[in-house]
């Protein structure tokens, strides 16, 4: 039996990462970003994320075509949590 590996990445003005993480997780075989409407409580004030949009979404259209971008539906007001990873995993049941 073949196993299928794919990821999810949670993303918000993460631009200056978008490049070098998706070049290191194209080898497998499905890519999913949940892409935030503004950042999570915990980014905004510890990392002083802006909640101007960055070219994040651009970034992986232009050179990350087969990566898959959905908007998040987990609340921006609430911090990490299971909640937000298991959004992903309900659209990866395709995955191992």
């Amino acid at each position: 039996m073949t196993r299928k590996i794919g990821s999810i990445t949670p993303i918000w003005n993460q631009e200056l990462f978008i490049k070098p993480h998706f070049e290191m997780l194209k080898s497998l075989d499905r890519s999913l970003v949940l892409l935030h409407d503004r950042p999570l409580p915990s980014y905004r004030n510890e990392h002083g994320y802006s909640t101007k949009k960055d070219l994040s979404e651009d970034i992986l259209q232009m050179q990350f075509p087969n990566v898959e971008i959905i908007p998040a539906m987990y609340p921006s007001e609430l911090d990490f949590g299971p909640g937000l990873y298991n959004e992903g995993l309900r659209l990866m049941q395709d995955c191992d």
